[in-house]
């Protein structure tokens, strides 16, 4: 098994390196198999059988949704929404759903319009790199908030240098990097349910202009109003 994700029932979906046969499956390296390991029946599976999740692909299973065969599924997690997020091994990458990408790539696959997107791209890493796992964390779970940030100069400090270092936002002053929609400021909502003004930001990496990553909070600051004109109480 080279890829693997627990579902919300407690079934096992995951991929192989070879193909094989189990829980009265065939299936090939670039199938999703959902495996049901409990000792009742989940969601229709009965216990210790094995499917092609989803009915992607149909009986030919996922792997026939790649344009080439022998496609090899290395990483894989699945959404909320249901739509599945994975990787595949080999150098010279896959295509699926309109989109050709690289073994270093992690690609979101939409299996309602059999389409995918980019959505973490390998040429982030400095030399490139092959992705093995992944785990795709919810975000509110590490969405800090704050609730004794003291502002002026002397109080509390919010430090996003790192976040930028290396990339298009580098060097830039924090109101430029709000004109440019690298980070964001929004005092308009009353996030924790007490005093008003409260101010939510969000980092977009690469900006507005990008398209490797998109707008994402990442942090609430109660009953405090910060703009980007705040330099003594947020630096980059």
């Amino acid at each position: 098994i080279d890829a693997l994700h627990i579902l919300n029932n407690g079934n096992v979906v995951f991929s192989t390196i070879v193909g094989t046969t189990m829980g009265g499956l065939t299936f090939d390296e670039g199938d999703l198999v959902e495996f049901n390991a409990s000792g009742a029946a989940v969601d229709g599976l009965a216990a210790g059988a094995a499917r092609h999740y989803g009915g992607l692909g149909g009986a030919d299973g996922f792997s026939s949704l790649f344009t080439d065969a022998g496609e090899d599924i290395n990483a894989v997690h699945v959404l909320d929404n249901g739509h599945i997020v994975l990787s595949v091994n080999g150098d010279n990458g896959a295509t699926l759903g309109g989109l050709t990408f690289d073994d270093g790539d992690l690609v979101e696959y939409d299996p309602n319009s059999g389409t995918a997107s980019l959505f973490f791209s390998e040429s982030l890493f400095v030399g490139g790199a092959d992705i093995e796992a992944v785990d795709v964390v919810d975000e509110a779970a590490w969405v800090d908030t704050i609730d004794d940030f003291t502002t002026g100069p002397g109080g509390d400090v919010l430090n996003f240098a790192d976040v930028f270092e290396g990339g298009p936002g580098e060097g830039m002053s924090l109101v430029d990097l709000e004109a440019g929609g690298f980070i964001t400021f929004d005092s308009s909502s009353d996030v924790g349910g007490g005093v008003a003004n409260d101010t939510v930001i969000s980092i977009d990496a690469d900006g507005a202009g990008g398209t490797d990553y998109s707008s994402t909070v990442v942090v609430n600051v109660l009953d405090v109003t910060l703009t980007s004109a705040d330099t003594d109480n947020v630096i980059i």
